[in-house]
């Protein structure tokens, strides 16, 4: 069994690996901020059933908090904590559902 991985958020959201610690390094997927609901995906693989009872989301870059107060960061953290939020999520839409609303008897 591995120890440790080390990989991008796209093998991470894509990976059934049960894991104790995530390490955030930023809150951007690209070019562009990660959407809520992908973070809560990611975050959902730390403490998996079976294997840890609980799992620690830890954001490595320490000046997200220490220097939260400050003009040019107070954007980030503010990204940062409302990706925690999972009321923050953006809808979701199963297309599977559409097909099967289709068969629905009204």
């Amino acid at each position: 069994m591995a120890k440790f991985v080390l990989c991008t958020s796209t093998l991470a959201q894509g990976v059934n690996l049960p894991i104790r610690y995530l390490v955030i390094s930023g809150t951007s997927q690209g070019m562009e901020k990660i959407r809520t609901k992908d973070f809560q995906n990611l975050v959902g693989r730390a403490g998996r059933a079976g294997m840890h009872t609980e799992g620690t989301i830890i954001f490595s870059d320490p000046k997200l908090f220490d220097e939260r107060e400050k003009d040019k960061h107070k954007q980030r953290w503010t990204d940062a904590t409302d990706l925690l939020n999972p009321s923050n999520s953006e809808a979701t839409e199963s297309s599977l559902l559409k097909v099967l609303s289709s068969f629905t008897n009204n």
